[in-house]
């Protein structure tokens, strides 16, 4: 299944960045930790980040710091950015996840 179909322009351009850091870093696929950082751009993720009291910038500097290093030396060529098992895992999960929640907000 295409989740990419599924995803909002919101969400897209997030994997899109998550991908050039990825790149950036010298990684042939984009992990967690790139998304996580570049969903700390998001307006609605900051909120909530301040409501748990957890600085931003912090987390960005423990994520930034916490790239898994590029051991091979290569850069990927244009083109061949692919997903890692840990965030296809996730993406599939969150689209999942969604219908049965609707389920369980209807039967309330």
């Amino acid at each position: 299944m295409n989740l990419e179909q599924h995803f909002s322009e919101q969400a897209k351009e997030i994997l899109q960045r998550a991908a050039e850091r990825a790149v950036q870093s010298g990684k042939r696929e984009v992990d967690t930790e790139h998304l996580l950082y570049e969903l700390t751009q998001s307006d609605v993720v900051q909120v909530l980040l301040k409501q748990l009291k957890i600085s931003v910038d912090d987390l960005r500097e423990v994520v930034d710091a916490n790239f898994p290093a590029n051991d091979s030396g290569e850069t990927p060529a244009e083109g061949q950015i692919g997903v890692s098992p840990r965030v296809k895992s996730a993406l599939d999960r969150s689209f999942i996840g969604q219908p049965r929640r609707f389920r369980r907000v209807i039967s309330l």
